[in-house]
């Protein structure tokens, strides 16, 4: 731990790649930080060939606090999809069984996930975002994050999974506030379920809020497939699929592109159930979706279900 500066034994300082390398690492090697804090005092320039985000799974998740100072992450964030390295983005799996806060973080590096594990039947839910790919808890709230960088998320061959694709989260159930995503997000993979958006891919809360997000991310589908014929493809300009509050947020994001499978297309969300949604805006008409099948398209919402 001497490897970090200690300001009056409150927070963890990052002040250099070298304390980000050693968060990293000590997390791979289960060290959780619940309730831990951390602050990063300097911009940081990934230059590796691969990226290792912090947090790498279920077993060996992150679980402090994180504040970003306002500075940015630049570069490369590379890596594929293994048994150990299910989720992805500057961090990779979030949980806590107590509360968390990601702040003030900006990511203008560009993210390359490729799915690359042999079929199966497996329905677990895989997580790629610019900040974070996996954040399962309801006790998770993201605020004043940014993506400004290109996602180039890509299929091995990988035929399963519920695959969640955001600009800031993957798949969460936590809280997000003052977001914003202003890159690019190409999407050609297949899965049992794909939910993308320009915020976040899937967000199952019922209680939670997404307020005062807003979006100008282009998305493009690539001939994006999903495995069965129990489910469509979802993409929002704000989220895939989002459930509980959405309030005040915005889309200016073009959705274009082509999917094999039946897709569902919307300004704010492309699906949603068990939802409340209030004072959202969508002012663009840049939709340009086809697909094999048919294609559900709405100015707001995509497909609506209970909400």
């Amino acid at each position: 731990r001497n490897q970090f500066a200690v300001a009056l034994a409150v927070a963890y300082l990052i002040e250099s790649v070298g304390h980000l390398k050693y968060l990293i690492e000590q997390v791979q090697a289960g060290e959780r930080y619940l309730d831990k804090f951390f602050k990063l005092t300097t911009d940081i320039k990934v230059t590796a060939d691969t990226w290792t985000p912090i947090g790498i799974s279920y077993a060996k998740p992150f679980s402090g606090n994180f504040d970003g100072g306002g500075h940015t992450i630049s570069g490369e964030l590379k890596g594929s999809f293994s048994d150990d390295l299910q989720n992805f983005g500057f961090f990779g799996y979030l949980t806590t069984t107590s509360s968390m806060l990601i702040e003030n973080i900006h990511i203008a590096a560009n993210i390359t996930w490729s799915f690359a594990s042999p079929e199966g039947t497996s329905t677990l839910y895989f997580g790629v975002g610019g900040v974070i790919g996996h954040g399962p808890t309801l006790k998770i709230t993201v605020y004043n994050c940014t993506m400004s960088g290109e996602m180039k998320i890509s299929n091995g061959s990988l035929g399963y999974g519920n695959l969640y694709i955001g600009g800031i989260i993957g798949y969460t159930t936590g809280t997000f506030k003052n977001c914003s995503a202003i890159g690019k997000i190409n999407v050609s993979c297949k899965g049992q379920m794909v939910m993308i958006g320009g915020i976040v891919g899937g967000n199952y809360s019922t209680t939670n809020e997404t307020k005062h997000c807003i979006s100008t991310s282009s998305i493009t589908l690539s001939n994006t497939e999903h495995s069965n014929t129990n489910y469509a493809i979802s993409v929002g300009g704000i989220g895939g699929d989002i459930g509980g509050k959405i309030l005040g947020c915005c889309n200016q994001g073009s959705i274009t592109g082509r999917c094999l499978s039946p897709v569902d297309v919307g300004g704010i969300a492309g699906y949603i159930t068990w939802g409340k949604y209030h004072l959202n805006r969508n002012l663009t008409t840049d939709f340009n979706v086809t697909s094999k099948e048919t294609v559900r398209l709405g100015y707001l919402i995509g497909e609506l279900s209970n909400a």
